[in-house]
């Protein structure tokens, strides 16, 4: 479980609609966006997940979005069962088209049939960059580190 990594939240192809609504704010948006990339994660979708992704996404690891698709599809061969439990700490909005949220991520391998800080999982914190263009919005740039907290 250690090597479950939480790239496989970063495109985290929340399984919405690959569009906005555009009588919601930014804010709400980008809250959508993250659940939909979570559910497609849980689905496992690299599809879906590809789709959230900016065609010049980068990040300090020097993934780019093929790198980073291809991770994904790494890790979700890894399991067969994705489950992931999400804190969205802040969302700020640096503009109308281009977005930063923090979050804290439990991300477990199996199904979980307690709750989730009962359960084994590996914990990250996440700072990922989003930009919207034509409405949708995509993943630009992701950061993220193995968290103590649980």
């Amino acid at each position: 479980m250690r090597r479950f990594t939480a790239a496989i939240l970063l495109p985290i192809a929340l399984a919405l609609a690959p569009g906005c609504q555009r009588d919601v704010g930014p804010e709400e948006e980008v809250r959508a966006w993250i659940r939909g990339a979570i559910e497609a994660a849980e689905r496992r979708d690299v599809g879906d997940l590809r789709s959230l992704i900016a065609s010049d996404y980068a990040d300090g690891r020097g993934n780019d979005k093929t790198a980073l698709v291809n991770y994904c599809r790494f890790l979700i061969l890894q399991h067969q069962t994705l489950r992931v439990f999400a804190d969205v700490e802040k969302i700020e909005l640096l503009s109308p088209v281009w977005a930063r949220a923090t979050l804290q991520a439990a991300l477990a391998g199996r199904e979980v049939e307690q709750a989730w800080w009962e359960t084994q999982a590996d914990f990250y914190r996440f700072e990922l960059e989003l930009v919207a263009a034509d409405g949708e919005w995509r993943l630009i740039r992701a950061d993220w580190a193995r968290s103590a907290d649980r």
